[in-house]
């Protein structure tokens, strides 16, 4: 217990400094999700219906893809100050993951301590932490089902798989890659070709995942958010929205992976060098299957693969690492050097920021349009990501669509480009070949297109978001500022 207890004081203290910092780097998920699950707290949690959505498939289908996740954000409602709720919301995330990842790595023979050593990653990882976004759990939660299985805990393993279904249900068929390696490894080491742990773990996941108030309509978006987003990037029908399934590059590759790999191989070539030859290397070489498999998963699909690339990684260099007893010193040099270079790289990323979100920016106007408009009025953000803080501070009207653009584009591709073209940047919308808006020295003013095909008279913009746009708003007679303040600007269409 007293263990334990070292163990969560020091995880708190992570958690504070994280909740101190990211109060000033809001990531725009963070409001969308804690929005949601405000929503269940007040309406309980088989409430269906999303009505703050109108051109957007989140609209027609009365499910919600992140149901589970939301159930676990709820009670987080109960705070009261909004403010307060997106400060520690991120904090909250981040402390179960570092209790989940002590599991994990105590399950694997080594030191509680680990699980803190799991947390800086690499950037891209580290900066999960700064987010409300399931990628915080499932990340750890696939650690604890490779433990659980290594370790022959299986129903650990099925636990874990569960609350994996159950908190990011589009990121389970990652057991597949987890139950594949540890199957082989079991089988080439042990001699036991034995999958039932492994496809009960791949069951559970896939059933929980499907299993929420709404399934059908649940389906259909799981459909949405992972085939149709594929696809429609895959044939150049967007270039503006999920970037983030593009195949890793070489940029990326060296901003995202390098740090982890540095370590890796300083732990291998530690290992080879100094390891105690009573211990057994057989978890190590199983992490790093998942390693090459998370690596092969980056470059030939999506470079979401970093979500299991990093903390497998890092895995893999302590096992490495945990087999010479004798430097435990150099082991805490390495992974300070490690830490510290990923903390100086977020820092700098964030700096690099052109525009910072933070938790107040639309509250001003969403007050404003709460106390102007009528109950579920439709109001046309001009970026789709604004959604989220709109959201978070205005239940009291309808907005143009949420969530990923991919469920506007599949709503209707016209109206979404009709949304694109006449707001956060006309160049924009004329990205794409397949826009069949284009009509070239014949583009109608927005002040034309949005009361007559998207039947809204208002517009709201932040401040920083498309000045050719704002200047056009600005110089049009059918168009009138209705309020203004250091953040966002609402503009309502007059005849």
């Amino acid at each position: 217990m007293r263990a334990f207890l070292s163990y969560l004081g020091a995880a708190l203290l992570l958690v504070v400094a994280t909740c101190w910092y990211c109060q000033f780097v809001y990531d725009g998920d963070n409001f969308y999700h804690l929005a949601h699950a405000s929503v269940y707290w007040n309406h309980g949690i088989f409430f269906r219906p999303f009505p703050w959505v109108h051109y957007s498939v989140a609209s027609q289908y009365n499910s919600d893809l992140w149901w589970g996740f939301h159930v676990l954000l709820a009670p987080l409602t109960a705070l009261g100050d909004k403010v307060l709720i997106l400060i520690a919301g991120p904090g909250y995330l981040m402390l179960l993951n570092l209790l989940i990842s002590r599991w994990a790595v105590i399950r694997l023979g080594m030191s509680h301590w680990y699980g803190l050593v799991m947390l800086p990653a690499s950037l891209g990882y580290f900066t999960r932490m700064e987010t409300v976004r399931p990628q915080v759990l499932s990340a750890a939660l696939l650690v604890l089902v490779f433990a659980a299985i290594i370790s022959e805990a299986p129903w650990l393993a099925v636990g874990a798989s569960f609350f994996l279904g159950l908190f990011h249900p589009t990121l389970c068929y990652m057991v597949v890659m987890v139950g594949g390696i540890t199957f082989l490894h079991r089988g080439f080491v042990k001699k036991e070709w034995n999958l039932w742990t492994e496809l009960s773990c791949l069951i559970v996941a896939l059933s929980v995942a499907i299993i929420r108030p709404g399934i059908p309509d649940g389906l259909h978006l799981m459909k949405v958010q992972l085939l149709d987003l594929m696809q429609v990037r895959r044939a150049g029908e967007v270039k503006n929205f999920g970037v983030e399934l593009d195949r890793t590059n070489w940029p990326y590759f060296l901003r995202a992976y390098m740090s982890p790999l540095i370590v890796l191989a300083v732990g291998a070539a530690t290992a080879l060098r100094f390891r105690s030859k009573e211990k057994s290397p057989a978890a190590m070489w199983a992490a790093f299957g998942v390693v090459l498999a998370a690596l092969v998963l980056s470059f030939a699909i999506t470079r979401r693969g970093i979500d299991q690339f990093a903390p497998f990684t890092i895995l893999t260099a302590l096992l490495l690492f945990h087999l010479c007893p004798d430097l435990r010193k150099f082991t805490a040099v390495i992974f300070g050097i490690h830490f510290t270079y990923v903390l100086i790289m977020m820092g700098w990323q964030n700096a690099e920021r052109t525009h910072p979100k933070n938790a107040t920016d639309f509250r001003g106007a969403a007050n404003w349009l709460i106390n102007h408009t009528q109950p579920g009025e439709l109001v046309g953000q001009a970026v789709w990501s604004d959604f989220g803080p709109l959201f978070y501070w205005d239940k009291h009207n309808r907005f143009f669509g949420g969530f990923d653009p991919i469920f506007q584009y599949t709503y209707s591709p016209e109206t979404y480009w009709m949304m694109t073209i006449n707001a956060s940047g006309r160049d924009l919308g004329k990205t794409s070949k397949y826009n069949p808006l284009i009509v070239p020295d014949k583009e109608e003013p927005i002040s034309t297109v949005w009361p007559r095909d998207l039947k809204t008279k208002w517009m709201i913009v932040g401040r920083h978001w498309g000045e050719a746009i704002q200047t056009e708003l600005k110089q049009d007679p059918h168009v009138k500022l209705r309020y203004e303040d250091d953040h966002a600007r609402i503009y309502e269409f007059v005849p």
